[in-house]
């Protein structure tokens, strides 16, 4: 049986080294395809960098709240895309274009990618904290059997009623002030929908918060 390896990445927040090391990972490990769910600016101080990384890659993006949050503020006159970071003009149109959620089919798999939940950037899906009703909502609003998000910064799997999936890869952004991890991105083979999470600069499998909602 065919396997397809989705490469997942969320929360980079401008970190264009650890971005490099996680696309060297994913072409090593055969990979089909990349996705990112969003936050791709933030903290970091390689925004431009980053975002013809993801540009060049051909790397699906959707809309982060730090994304959002940039272009509102340069479009409110409250900033210029130059003080925010961007130096290169074709920075804040990728910016502008992102959309806050993206769906499509592999091997008969829907897949859904957003950055918080399917109804706000800025709702987490905590993998402690959820419920098996509330997990089955996000799966129907967003007419899904895999979820993808990310916001949390944590790694972890949810197993929804034994059909659904909500997966979370952690951030590929590095320990800062703001956050305290590795740096990590995830792959989802299907249709088996194994997933498994990965530190991107040295390949070894981390481990990942995973609950089964029955």
């Amino acid at each position: 049986m065919m396997t397809y390896r989705l490469a997942v990445l969320a929360d980079v927040h401008a970190d264009v080294a650890a971005l490099d090391d996680a696309l060297k990972r994913i072409e090593r490990l055969g990979c089909n395809e990349v996705v990112c769910a969003g936050d791709v600016v933030g903290y970091g101080d390689a925004p431009d960098e980053t975002i013809a990384r993801l540009h060049t890659a051909a790397v699906a993006t959707v809309r982060g709240n730090h994304d959002r949050w940039l272009v509102e503020r340069v479009t409110r006159g409250e900033s210029t895309a130059a003080s925010e970071g961007l130096r290169d003009p074709r920075s804040l149109a990728f910016l502008q274009e992102l959309r806050p959620i993206l769906g499509f089919s592999r091997l008969g798999v829907r897949i859904v990618v957003c950055h918080g939940s399917p109804r706000s950037d800025i709702q987490q899906v905590l993998a402690d904290e959820v419920d098996l009703s509330w997990c089955r909502s996000l799966l129907e609003k967003a007419d899904a059997d895999v979820l993808v998000v990310g916001h949390s910064h944590l790694p972890a799997m949810i197993h929804v009623g034994g059909t659904g999936l909500i997966v979370n890869p952690g951030a590929l952004l590095r320990s800062s002030d703001v956050v305290s991890a590795p740096g990590t991105f995830g792959v989802l083979e299907l249709p088996s929908r194994r997933f498994t999470v990965f530190e991107a600069a040295s390949g070894r499998e981390v481990a990942v918060r995973t609950r089964y909602l029955r």
